[in-house]
């Protein structure tokens, strides 16, 4: 049995299917004041990073998740935009159509 030194600790059992977000998001989002919506909506966007291919509307699935309106949810992402922490690239057709919205996780700025 191992000897208790008083401190907490977390441990890992979950297996697959995981992501993560750099720790210097939370300190980030103390020093300049980010909602805990626009946290949540950068932790979802990190639990969807690698994936080719999202549903057709990221937003309305974003709102779903957080319980939250769509018009919410693109104020955070613009929010998530102004302060460096992604890069939103709009993607048209051959025609001009729109045809999705491509996000970028960026590194956290220094404080």
């Amino acid at each position: 049995m191992e000897e208790a030194d008083g401190a907490g600790e977390v441990r890992d059992f979950r297996g697959g299917h995981w992501w993560r977000a750099h720790n210097a998001i939370f300190k980030y989002t103390e020093a300049h004041r980010i909602s805990l919506t626009d946290l949540g909506v950068y932790c979802l966007l990190c639990s969807y990073a690698g994936y080719p291919k999202i549903r057709p509307s990221l937003q309305r699935g974003l709102a779903t998740k957080l319980g939250k309106s769509k018009r919410t949810i693109c104020r955070s992402l613009i929010i998530l935009e102004g302060w460096k922490l992604l890069r939103r690239t709009r993607r048209t057709g051959a025609n001009g159509r729109f045809l999705a919205t491509r996000y970028d996780l960026l590194p956290v700025p220094p404080l």
